[in-house]
């Protein structure tokens, strides 16, 4: 299986302009560092699905009100 490394690529691009003015609650880490976090953790055990790569960026997209369906 190839990855689509520009999809994975443009859903980080998103998530982290979406999420450029939020911090988690510490008040000093840049939220992305969370997204980073998940989704270097789902390469570490070996994923390489881009949907789930993808999905590992923009979990919190709709949840801070960054985007909205409807």
């Amino acid at each position: 299986m190839r990855m689509n490394l520009k999809l994975v690529k443009n859903a980080e691009e998103f998530a982290r302009l979406k999420h450029a003015e939020q911090f988690r609650d510490d008040g000093i880490t840049p939220y992305v560092k969370h997204l980073e976090s998940v989704v270097n953790e789902l390469k570490s055990m070996g994923v390489i699905d881009e949907d789930i790569l993808c999905t590992g960026w923009l979990a919190s997209s709709s949840s801070f009100g960054c985007v909205f369906f409807g």
